[in-house]
């Protein structure tokens, strides 16, 4: 059940993220062809391909720790083998997760704030909040990615499916 969970939630962040990137292109590629045409610019597709660029990049956090494609320093990591090696990665991912629970704190106050405020966006009258929302929200995801990792680390499974 929890795999089918998954595998759901990461087939809808791959097409957020693909829907995200090709809508960018597709909207600022009609601003200039509009401006340079037309002479008239569309006064929302500069904000809109903002937001979406923010969500875009936060959702690609998450998605870079499911597939293991952050940059990591490794020199420490590798100078040790076996059972060294794993509680190492242990240690980091706690200390990855610790970071992520203040980030995901910060973030909720911060959008909780901007919602209590009632602010919106200028061109689109998007409520802000949403906008800020994207760091939390991709940090609890990548979180929940970190302690499925560090479950099976703790579990001694050689690889942890992911």
């Amino acid at each position: 059940m929890l795999k089918k969970v998954i595998k759901i939630y990461d087939d809808i962040e791959l097409y957020a993220i693909s829907i995200g990137l090709v809508t960018i292109v597709g909207v600022l590629f009609i601003q200039v062809v509009a401006r340079f045409v037309f002479n008239e610019g569309l006064t929302w597709s500069e904000e809109l391909a903002r937001v979406l660029f923010i969500w875009v990049s936060w959702l690609g956090i998450s998605l870079g720790q499911k597939k293991g494609e952050h940059i990591k320093v490794t020199m420490i990591v590798d100078r040790f083998t076996g059972k060294s090696q794993r509680n190492l990665l242990i240690l980091t991912d706690l200390l990855t997760l610790t970071i992520l629970v203040f980030f995901i704190y910060q973030g909720f106050w911060v959008s909780y704030q901007i919602y209590s405020a009632g602010v919106n966006t200028s061109a689109l009258g998007l409520p802000r909040w949403i906008i800020y929302f994207a760091m939390p929200f991709s940090c609890t995801m990548m979180g929940l990615r970190i302690i499925h990792e560090l479950t099976c680390r703790i579990m001694s499974k050689e690889v942890c499916a992911q």
